[in-house]
């Protein structure tokens, strides 16, 4: 009778044990907590860069032009793009709606706008959301850039998912952060951050539907987020790899 009563309290301290762990579990998945292990950040680097084609084929990427179709729900319009890339510094974007034509051009580390008519320069936080815009086009070139500073953040979890996450700075501290797939090791989600006069703003891309040109992974579906709610939806339609682009094209 003895032994059967320090039995069941053996079998009462195992039960509240197995409560309290599981417990303990899942207040930490509730809070966004993972306990996957991180393969850190050279491992995590190497298999992103091999993910979208190699950091040779990568390299080699100087020039593209990006023909896409652009829904930007923030003003209720629709309308077709074409986005011209010279690396490391240069890009020349042009956004026809049906009622309007914007250009918008970064060249180094300024920044200038036309809205139908002359060029105006675009200077503090409306510069540097086009400066996160170059940045987050073909994402895993910041992790080749000798100007950047990169950072193992570690496993994370957002809604559902699981992800390996990678913080980069550049010489300037504007600081991006990549959400990458532990599994395909696709950069799906990219997030970053401005300073306005009321506080630091998050902007973010998500990426879907990957395609390969010329042996490089490109998404060609993009939604873009300000403050967590959704401004654009971009839908690329052709990618030209190394076109023949000139410094003219890059005026204003």
């Amino acid at each position: 009778m003895i032994q059967k009563i320090k039995m069941f309290s053996k079998y009462k301290k195992l039960l509240l044990s197995s409560f309290l762990l599981a417990l303990f579990l899942f207040y930490f998945v509730c809070n966004g907590i993972s306990f996957q292990k991180g393969v850190g950040k050279e491992v995590l680097i190497k298999d992103v860069l091999k993910a979208y084609g190699g950091e040779d084929n990568l390299r080699n990427t100087k020039n593209m032009i990006i023909d896409g179709e652009v829904n930007a729900l923030f003003k209720k319009k629709r309308g077709t793009s074409r986005i011209y890339i010279q690396y490391p510094d240069r890009i020349k974007t042009e956004i026809r709606y049906k009622d309007s034509y914007e250009v918008l051009i970064l060249n180094k580390n300024g920044g200038w706008k036309s809205v139908g008519g002359d060029f105006v320069e675009v200077k503090g936080p409306p510069l540097d959301v086009m400066l996160f815009s170059f940045r987050t086009i073909n994402v895993p070139l910041e992790l080749i850039s000798p100007e950047n500073d990169i950072s193992y953040i570690g496993v994370k979890k957002r809604g559902d998912e699981i992800f390996e996450v990678l913080g980069i700075s550049n010489r300037k501290n504007k600081k991006i952060v990549l959400y990458i797939d532990p599994k395909t090791f696709l950069i799906k989600r990219v997030k970053g951050f401005i300073s306005l006069d009321n506080g630091i703003t998050e902007l973010e891309k998500e990426y879907r539907n990957f395609k390969k040109i010329d042996g490089i992974l490109y998404p060609y579906s993009i939604v873009s987020y300000a403050s967590g709610s959704k401004k654009i939806f971009a839908n690329v339609r052709e990618i030209i790899l190394n076109p023949q682009l000139t410094d003219k094209m890059f005026m204003h």
